[in-house]
């Protein structure tokens, strides 16, 4: 006996096309509702005021930053006056050869300065300190300056300069004496080194103490005077003095002393 197969019926498709229809709208909702609730990062304000590192480093490699300086020492203006204008140093200057301030030793570019005394008083004795500019200082001995007279005076310790050594500041300690340096009862006269004396006093002189100096032109030549002792002076008697210190070969009286 023969079977039949019973033809199955079949079913639509729309129901399930619905349902995918459906399920993607959801989809794309749930979507669009996240993405809606991101809001989006604005850009950040650069509030900073300082350049960047690579324009700093360029500022500060091209500028011109002053490098720092020394100051220039400042020189005293010549002539330069001293006691009170009483005694004035023209000029410092270098000097080379024998210096008769300083035991006759031999010196280069010796520190030396021209001075005068400018008062109507005799000068027994100066001690002179100039303050270099290079941190040094310079002391001038003058002793037996006459008034009106100008000497070129030499560093007593043969101290050298500098061709562009100024003098910054200055101190003198001074000695003054009024009274008369040549005595009345006394004459003098001078030939070359050889100085010849007369008693005049009508007394013997026990000790007679004559000062001499070295004429360079019209300055002395040296700060410093050499003394020379006279014995047993008789009255109206002669006497004569070699001044061989006077290295320049003339000799000029400025000072005779009693005792």
């Amino acid at each position: 006996m023969a079977k039949y197969l019973k033809k199955e019926e079949k079913k639509p498709l729309w129901p399930k096309v619905i349902l995918l229809v459906i399920l993607a709208a959801v989809l794309i909702a749930l979507v669009v509702f996240v993405l809606s609730g991101r809001e989006e990062p604005s850009p950040e304000k650069d509030v900073s005021t300082e350049p960047a590192p690579a324009e700093t480093a360029a500022v500060t490699e091209g500028a011109d930053v002053p490098e720092p300086t020394e100051m220039a020492a400042v020189s005293v203006e010549y002539p330069l006056a001293l006691e009170g204008g009483s005694l004035q140093i023209a000029s410092l200057f270098q000097y080379d050869g024998i210096n008769p301030d300083c035991g006759n030793q031999e010196g280069e570019d010796i520190a030396s300065i021209m001075l005068t005394n400018t008062s109507g008083a005799y000068l027994s004795e100066a001690l002179i300190t100039l303050e270099l500019s290079d941190g040094t200082s310079a002391v001038f001995a003058v002793t037996d300056l006459p008034a009106g007279k100008t000497a070129m005076v030499f560093s007593r310790d043969n101290v050298s300069i500098a061709s562009d050594t100024v003098c910054v500041s200055a101190a003198c300690e001074a000695v003054w004496d009024d009274a008369s340096p040549m005595p009345d009862q006394i004459a003098v006269s001078a030939e070359g080194m050889l100085v010849t004396l007369t008693n005049n006093s009508g007394e013997d002189i026990s000790e007679l103490v004559v000062y001499c100096r070295s004429p360079f032109g019209e300055e002395y030549f040296g700060g410093i005077t050499y003394q020379y002792t006279v014995n047993d002076f008789s009255a109206n008697g002669t006497a004569t003095v070699e001044a061989w210190d006077c290295v320049m070969g003339i000799a000029e009286v400025v000072r005779i002393v009693i005792n």
